[in-house]
């Protein structure tokens, strides 16, 4: 099954669970840093409604659920590690943009 109809059932099965009958919100944050080593550290956190379902984090370097009926949905190992080599894959091809305040 491709990745981009597993996360729409994904999506579906967490909408029915979020509850029915209502619009539901999916956010996804990216955050980067610069260190002062010039390094980069990205987190990534991703929301539907009010829960974050899902973050990534520079230091552990994959993509981990928060939310035990997200994980029960989700039910593949392999389909993380694909989510986690495509966030990496973006953090390789993106840098950080500061902006001054």
């Amino acid at each position: 099954m491709g990745t981009g109809l597993r996360l729409l059932l994904l999506l579906m099965g967490a909408v029915s669970m979020v509850g029915p009958g209502r619009p539901h919100h999916l956010a996804v944050l990216v955050t980067g840093t610069e260190e002062e080593d010039g390094t980069h550290s990205y987190a990534m956190t991703v929301k539907l409604d009010e829960f974050v379902v899902a973050k990534y984090r520079s230091d552990t370097q994959e993509v981990r659920l928060t939310q035990q009926w997200v994980k029960r949905a989700v039910g593949d190992d392999d389909y993380m590690r694909e989510l986690t080599r495509r966030f990496q894959q973006y953090k390789k091809g993106s840098k950080v943009h500061i902006r001054a305040g």
